[in-house]
């Protein structure tokens, strides 16, 4: 297989010279220089040989492309990613992560064009801790998606949408290599073929492989109707000795007449071949239509999990759900009614339920659009009933109420939605959402300027007897930034500021002690271009960032998005969330600063009417600290006088000196840990952009 697409890449560059090509380059490579961090004592800075380097490293990034022929019908692609890096008393880090590829999309026909892919890359994975269901687990991602970039660059030079597996492309993060071929094309005036083959694996090592067939087919099967069919056959390592397995999905789509549609999909899954009795079925139904002012959206959707074998079971999960809106002038009203069931049970000759859960959902909105204000009007009841390991059955009522208004009139958006949330089983639950949105522009002569401030606040509580129990939470988040542009003739000045700010308490339950953390992230960017001559711009960046006890960006966007969706997609799992870990740790850090100041200066140089892009540039990272904990070198110093101290005789004159030094050692580390000037770190850089 190898000496086979070597020598088709071979055949394919003899002829390359004969062909028009164009292409494009893109690197950056950037060498780094960084301090060691600086220590302190009373008198000074007490880090020794601080010009010696800490860590020195170079890094470049390449990525590259040729397109061959009039229409850019052959695409050749490779990149790489590497790194030198050495550190003082730590084993040098170097790693070259590399991919290189083609493609062709050509027709063969007239009707039917064949697309082949072909590519391998080493490396641009990265591992990540993440927690679920309470447990830390390791997963892969991709640092860099080389090969899907590339498809999609292929895609858009020549004008295609970009389907990914059926323009050749599926690769899951722990494979490397990847041959297929897709022939795409038109069978007749009303139906189009897609017949495709994807081979995956790592390396071509035993055990890594992967093949994947499918044949989609779309058109019209009456003036009324369309129908979509996708068919799939997948082998590997997991169902091999099964034969593989099959998934097959139908679509069809009737147009009634011009207010009424019908959809309808059927999907079967088996993943193992040899064990059909062990697949899946689902089957979507929608239906809308429009009478006058009411429009009405119909679903009705089944899924059933059968395993019919000895020790089976057999899963199924009817929903139905209906939608009617009904509009005249600026009222709205919307009204809907969801019943999703789950029932499983087994193959027994006296079948017993083993699970059993029924969610009915009722909401009504009322939306009033008027002007320049509008409001909304929204009530959401559920009803959960839920069978118990001892069969008996639990319910949950849930009810969600609350007002929206918004405005909007000459650049000004402002949103305020407010929603009460109670649930009920057994005991009582609280929420309280909020939020508030505001983004206001100006444009004035030369001059723009964007202003956003965005509020989140959850209140979450439970009562007994109409009596608050002693277990509060509160999250409390401030989103704002502002950004100013200036353009005066050569010169164009940006200041971009963000502010991030959260406040999260949360009292412990049979206890009055309570846990709470405050978190700042504060940005202020400034950048100055000034275009010196034709060709030449020169760029002037400094960014600042200020950060108050660590705020955890990510754990930003959970919070915001769970208020934002008034506690839909919760951030809980089963038994433990990401407030209560958080806030649990952040509680603890009293008044831990650090400042970071990024200036840089860079040149854009334009050559060959701005097909060459050179960007050479220069950086520095000077970071300011206030510690937490004093550094390891501290600790260990604080450490071994301390023993020594022990060991002097009581009364002695050593213990006497020992003691003096011990308490000097203690001052010293206290005055280290004072906000101060931690470390420098200077980069030197080329940005290439080049395309023909």
């Amino acid at each position: 297989m190898k000496k086979l697409v070597f020598l088709s890449l071979l055949g394919i560059l003899l002829h390359a010279n004969e062909a028009k090509t164009s292409g494009f380059l893109r690197s950056d490579l950037k060498y780094t220089h960084k301090l060691k961090e600086f220590e302190y004592d009373i008198n000074g800075v007490r880090t020794k040989n601080i010009g010696k380097p800490l860590i020195t490293s170079t890094n470049l990034d390449l990525d590259s492309g040729m397109y061959f022929y009039e229409n850019k019908n052959l695409f050749l692609f490779g990149g790489v990613d590497t790194q030198n890096k050495k550190e003082e008393k730590k084993k040098d880090n170097k790693y070259a992560n590399y991919y290189f590829g083609a493609r062709l999309d050509a027709p063969i026909s007239e009707n039917f064009d064949l697309i082949l892919t072909v590519g391998h890359k080493k490396g641009y994975i990265k591992t990540k801790n993440v927690t679920e269901d309470g447990k830390l687990k390791v997963k892969k991602e991709e640092t860099k998606k080389v090969f899907e970039n590339a498809v999609n660059e292929h895609a858009k030079v020549r004008n295609k949408k970009s389907n990914l597996k059926e323009a050749g492309y599926s690769l899951d993060v722990d494979r490397n290599t990847i041959i297929s071929a897709v022939l795409n094309g038109r069978v007749n005036r009303k139906f189009n073929l897609i017949l495709g083959s994807i081979y995956t694996s790592d390396n071509m090592k035993f055990g890594t492989h992967k093949y994947e067939g499918f044949v989609i087919t779309s058109g019209r099967i009456s003036r009324k109707s369309f129908l979509k069919t996708e068919n799939s056959y997948i082998i590997d390592k997991n169902n091999i000795d099964e034969f593989g397995g099959i998934k097959s999905k139908y679509s069809i789509s009737t147009k009634l007449s011009s207010k009424r549609n019908i959809e309808n999909i059927l999907v079967f899954e088996a993943k193992k071949l040899a064990k059909v009795n062990d697949f899946k079925f689902v089957s979507s139904n929608e239906y809308k239509d429009n009478i006058k002012n009411v429009n009405i959206n119909t679903k009705i959707n089944y899924e059933a999990l059968i395993k019919a074998y000895k020790g089976g079971d057999y899963e199924h999960k009817p929903e139905v759900k209906i939608n009617i809106q009904y509009y005249k002038n600026n009222i709205k009203l919307i009204s809907s009614l969801e019943n999703k069931l789950k029932i499983k049970h087994d193959f027994s000759k006296n079948a017993l339920v083993k699970e059993f859960k029924n969610t009915l959902i009722s909401e009504i909105s009322l939306v009033n659009t008027k002007h320049s204000i509008n409001n909304r009007f929204d009530f959401k009841y559920s009803l959960i009933t839920d069978k118990q390991k001892n069969n008996k059955y639990k319910f949950t009522h849930e009810i969600l109420i609350g007002p929206s208004l918004w405005y909007k009139k000459n650049n000004l958006n402002s949103t305020i939605n407010l929603r009460y949330g109670i649930k009920h089983d057994g005991k009582v639950n609280n929420d309280i959402f909020t939020t508030v949105f505001n983004e206001k522009k100006y444009d004035i002569n030369n001059n723009e300027i964007n202003l956003n401030l965005n509020l989140y606040n959850y209140i979450n509580f439970e009562t007994l007897k109409f009596k608050k129990s002693n277990k509060l939470s509160n999250i409390f988040l401030v989103s704002s930034s502002f950004k100013y542009v200036n353009t005066y003739e050569q010169l164009k000045s940006t200041l971009f500021g963000e502010l991030q700010y959260y406040n999260l308490f949360k009292e412990k339950s049979n206890s009055k002690d309570k846990d709470m953390a405050n978190t700042i992230l504060s940005k202020l960017n400034l950048e100055l271009r000034y275009l010196m001559i034709k060709d030449v711009t020169t760029v002037f960046n400094l960014n600042n960032t200020y950060g108050y006890n660590l705020l955890d960006q990510e754990n930003f966007k959970i919070f915001s998005d769970y208020i934002k969706n008034y506690g839909s997609g919760k951030y809980k799992d089963k038994k433990y969330t990401n407030l209560d870990n958080y806030i649990k740790k952040t509680s603890t850090i009293n008044a831990v600063h650090s400042y970071r100041m990024n200036p840089k200066f860079s040149l854009v140089i334009r050559k060959l009417e701005g097909r060459l892009q050179l960007i050479p540039y220069i950086e520095g990272v000077l970071d300011f600290r206030k510690y937490r904990y004093n550094t390891a070198s501290y600790a260990k110093e604080l450490e071994n006088k301390k023993k020594e101290l022990e060991k002097a005789k009581q009364g002695s004159n050593e213990r006497k000196n020992k003691l003096k030094i011990h308490q000097d050692a203690i001052k010293n580390a206290e005055f280290n840990k004072k906000f101060n000037f931690r470390n420098f770190e200077g980069r030197i850089g080329l940005n290439i952009k080049y395309t023909w």
